[in-house]
């Protein structure tokens, strides 16, 4: 089975779509101190931006074990329905996120959606689908 090397389209899709899966991210740091008055609010500010942080820093660490988790679906089910599962769970968990009640609204239950519906859980999918896509195949499991 040969493998011809990528198109210049289907490098310049790789990228714009690394470039929105890590947008969340992105956001959620920019807007971290925002963020920690209306979803963790403390007696101390510092207190209310540490959880924010150690939000963030959850879904780095979920990223490993959604990787491992859409790799098992996507070897049972294929590459194309995990992919499709991916966006549409990144669209659900950005969607909820953005419609997240605030702290004053429904008390500990609103850092709790926030914490629970980072995207960084799905994300891992496409980054090593494209990963793997454009490894040598006898290299594939490498990688």
């Amino acid at each position: 089975m040969s493998q011809s090397a990528p198109k210049p389209i289907q490098v310049a899709a790789a990228v714009i779509g690394n470039a929105l899966e890590w947008y969340d991210f992105i956001v959620f740091g920019f807007f971290a101190v925002i963020i920690s008055k209306l979803f963790f609010p403390t007696d101390s500010q510092y207190a209310s931006l540490l959880l924010t942080t150690a939000t963030f820093g959850v879904g780095f660490f979920m990223r490993p074990v959604g990787g491992i988790l859409l790799g098992i679906y996507a070897d049972r089910r294929g590459r194309k329905p995990a992919l499709l599962l991916v966006v549409a769970l990144m669209t659900v968990a950005i969607a909820l996120i953005g419609f997240a009640p605030t702290y004053a609204a429904i008390g500990i239950a609103a850092p709790m959606i926030i914490v629970l519906t980072g995207a960084a859980f799905m994300a891992p999918g496409r980054w090593w689908g494209r990963v793997w896509r454009y490894s040598p195949v006898r290299y594939s499991a490498l990688f």
